[in-house]
């Protein structure tokens, strides 16, 4: 059965397509043969296939391009699904659609990927209709759940348990036998976004802000930081920046200045004038907690200057009770703050006075953890779920709400690269159902603040990295377990086919990734020692190839060639070459049934590897036996690991019901394999893929700590921020947006996570408040540079043990001995 959302991503591949395809015949030169140029209009795949990429930062002709046509490309993004990005899977789903008729723009062409282009009349007008209809597709899957009518009701409630790594799960049941209508939910609609191609703000304006201010509350820092900043700050060229701080629309502008020299000062006051003058700013800090601190100034700092003017915390609403008790029992902030903080963010749940649990000894009410939109008819299978009758006008999400009108909008790192707007908003459409706070802040602010924007950089590379633990030596819990543990109690609320298709997955996917440990504890499968291994399977098939097929050294296997290395770890379908290579048929059968429990044996012995490496032998003709044994490991290994990798990817692709069923310990393995990040305009950044691989870890000293992880890299964090004003802000609002990024350490070439790819718009001298010398001086450890990076456990603790040795005796030689 297919699934809506299945549904919308199968219209939505072929329309983006079409689009891509008709966008590269208008914006790229006509790639037929010259004599024909004149009337065909040739388009090369590997043109459209780069504006699908997002990385228009790559293309030289992007800022000359007209206006219109970037947006069209922008749009065209929004909506792209990740995976065409793949080159392979753009190629391959454009085959389809030729195949399929659904493309009557073009037809195929005389060249190897290439199409022709069929005659349409205007170009631009049918462009825009497709948009459209994409857009319109995306609109489909963003309605919002219906409010429950009374009945009776269960959801879960995720509580920790030492015993489980992921939690353990009671039901709660809901009784609402409540009176009248449920509580309105009104989509606000966000209109046009605000257009404004440059943003400048007079320092005298600020100058002005901040004397009345310090006049008001008997201080000075405000002027000192604007006099300061003004007096110090150099653009590009090293000249003053003068009297007026001009911040164009487009690619981040980097505000480069020391620490202590009042960046955050200068942001505030900025937004105050911002707000004076009836335009929207939006500020980015790293925290919650100065979320809530920037917020509160802000709203005394209006409050005196009488400029009415509204200012709303966008944080995640599942943390707003947490912050709201944090704050009330820090005794080290001022007792007005704490008052207020607790004011603003805590709330009360009507939903919980109709609930009981399952286990008496559960409190019904887990702040933050709310069914607000989870509720399923209890004692009957339903595909939706329900929200909260009292949702529309719960005080969980009144700051969500406020972000549609609110003047200053001010949210956390973390919630500006991953959260969503938990209130029901229109702007564009894109796919999902909910607004993403980076979406609503770049539709409406005139003005975006990202302070330190560097380390904003390196959080979204922490995010776009995961990995999940799928075995490890004497552990009783892990997440595979957890997600076998919970299947076996819940399973009957899924259908039954879908129980049926994943009982054996989640059972082989076990005894897998267990057996896989067992054999690196026990020798038969030997990795590198002491040390992680990350291992790309695949990686090994071009070897296999050379070996099989004995290419000359240099010499590139064939697709073909390739397509029968993965062949042979199919048991079934054609295997190529098996009519002139004797013993391949017999490596096949070796390879496609090593990882079966037929029998209740496992196959991964010595024996199986001996047989392995024999075969190999025969079809090469090599003899020597430890080349041979090496060859046969690495190929049984890539039987495991892709073998696992297969069925994970299986059993991901229906997380959504799992869910639904209240299965959560397979989240982990969703975030590790699924694109886990919001949309982003290159998904999958220089490589033109996400990145997959198995992390081995082996310690001999500590057979406990061997294990097995899966690791998983998407996303280009170094371009999307340099970009966000530009192709992400175009492809969310159809405008480019002002960006400002506060840093005092964003200009650090080779610091891959905290180096900004855009040179300082503007920089303050990093000697005019202080300066620091540092000096360097490589630890040594016998003789041997000591390595901490890439280390863990007992390794890690080494290298860190052999620092402070090194660091010993060069201290006592600074100080004389003592």
């Amino acid at each position: 059965m297919t699934s809506p959302k299945n549904a919308r991503y199968s219209v939505s591949v072929p329309l983006t397509l079409r689009v891509a395809v008709l966008l590269a015949a208008r914006v790229f030169p006509n790639r037929a043969p010259q004599e024909h140029a004149a009337w065909r209009r040739v388009v090369d795949l590997a043109d459209a296939h780069f504006l699908v990429t997002g990385q228009m930062h790559l293309w030289d002709g992007w800022p000359g391009l007209a206006l219109p046509d970037q947006v069209r490309i922008t749009r065209m993004l929004r909506q792209r699904p990740a995976v065409l990005a793949s080159r392979s899977v753009f190629v391959t789903e454009a085959a389809a659609v030729l195949e399929g008729g659904e493309a009557v723009e073009f037809a195929p062409g005389d060249g190897e990927e290439q199409v022709l282009i069929l005659p349409s009349g205007d170009e631009g007008a049918l462009i825009d209709a497709l948009l459209d209809e994409l857009e319109d597709n995306a609109a489909k899957g963003q309605s919002q759940p219906k409010p429950a009518p009374p009945g009776s009701y269960v959801s879960d409630l995720r509580i920790q348990d030492p015993l489980s790594p992921s939690g353990r799960v009671v039901d709660v049941f809901y009784d609402l036998h409540y009176q009248g209508p449920p509580a309105p939910s009104v989509v606000q609609e966000l209109g046009e976004a605000p257009v404004a191609d440059e943003v400048v703000i007079p320092f005298a304006g600020l100058d002005e802000i901040a004397g009345r201010l310090d006049a008001l509350r008997g201080q000075d820092y405000r002027r000192k930081a604007v006099a300061d900043i003004r007096q110090h700050a150099r653009g590009r060229d090293g000249m003053d920046v003068g009297e007026l701080l001009r911040v164009e629309a487009g690619p981040l502008r980097v505000f480069h200045a020391p620490t202590g020299m009042g960046k955050n000062v200068l942001s505030e006051l900025a937004a105050v004038w911002c707000a004076r003058q009836g335009q929207v700013v939006s500020l980015v800090v790293p925290q919650s907690a100065q979320v809530l601190a920037t917020v509160y100034r802000l709203e005394q700092d209006l409050a005196a200057l009488e400029i009415s003017a509204q200012v709303t915390p966008v944080v995640s609403p599942s943390s707003m009770m947490e912050l709201a008790e944090q704050t009330a029992g820090n005794p080290q902030d001022d007792a007005d703050f704490r008052t207020w903080v607790y004011r603003e963010m805590s709330y009360s749940c009507p939903l919980t006075g109709h609930a009981t649990t399952s286990s008496e000894a559960v409190d019904a009410w887990k702040p933050g953890q709310e069914p607000c939109d989870q509720l399923k008819p209890n004692g009957v299978k339903a595909d939706k779920t329900l929200a909260c009758p009292w949702r529309g006008g719960c005080g969980k999400f009144r700051h969500h709400r406020a972000a549609a009108t609110a003047d200053i909008l001010v949210t956390n790192h973390a919630n500006f690269l991953t959260g969503h707007i938990h209130a029901p908003v229109a702007g564009r459409p894109a796919p999902g159902r909910r607004m993403t706070t980076e979406q609503l802040l770049l539709h409406r602010s005139h003005l975006l603040i990202i302070d330190e924007a560097d380390a904003l950089q390196a959080q979204a590379f922490d995010r776009a990295a995961r990995q999940v633990l799928l075995a490890q030596d004497g552990a009783e819990y892990t997440p595979v377990r957890d997600l076998d543990s919970q299947f076996r109690r819940h399973c009957h609320r899924l259908p039954m086919s879908l129980e049926q298709h994943l009982r054996p997955l989640i059972n082989h996917l076990m005894w897998l990734a267990e057996s896989y440990v067992s054999h690196l504890v026990g020798g038969v499968i030997q990795p590198d020692r002491e040390r992680r291994n990350m291992v790309v399977p695949r990686r090994w098939d071009a070897m296999f190839a050379s070996r099989i097929f004995q290419l000359e050294e240099g010499e590139r296997p064939t697709a073909q060639q390739m397509q029968a290395v993965n062949q042979l770890y199919k048991r079934e379908g054609p295997l190529e070459f098996a009519d002139e290579i004797d013993g391949l048929a017999e490596l096949r059968e070796l390879l496609s049934s090593v990882t079966d429990l037929a029998g209740g044996l496992d196959r991964l012995t010595h024996t199986t590897l001996q047989r392995i490496a024999e075969a190999f032998s025969a079809i090469t003709g090599e003899t020597g036996d430890k080349r041979q044994s090496s060859l046969a490991l690495l190929a049984a290994r890539r039987a495991y690991l892709e073998e696992m990798a297969s069925i994970l990817h299986r059993i991901v692709g229906v997380a959504a019901p799992l869910q639904g069923a209240g299965i959560s310990a397979g989240n982990s393995l969703v975030d590790a394999l699924a694109s886990h990040m919001p949309w982003r305009a290159a998904p999958y950044g220089p490589l033109g893929r996400a990145l997959f691989a198995f992390s081995e870890t082996f310690d001999p000293a500590d057979r406990h700590q061997t294990a097995l992880r899966l690791k998983s890299y998407v996303g280009d964090p170094h371009t999307h921020l340099a970009y966000l004003g530009e192709v992400t802000a175009l492809a969310h609002t159809g405008t480019r947006r002002a960006v400002i990024g506060m840093s005092a350490t964003a200009f650090m070439p080779y610091a891959p996570r905290h180096h900004l790819l855009p040179e300082p718009a503007w920089y303050v001298p990093d000697d005019v408040n202080g300066s620091l010398t540092v000096e360097l001086q490589a630890g040594q450890d016998d003789g041997a540079g000591i390595v901490v990076s890439g280390t863990e456990g007992t390794s890690r603790q080494r290298a860190y043990t052999a620092m402070g040795r090194s660091e010993g005796p060069s201290r006592a030689a600074r100080h004389g001995g003592r």
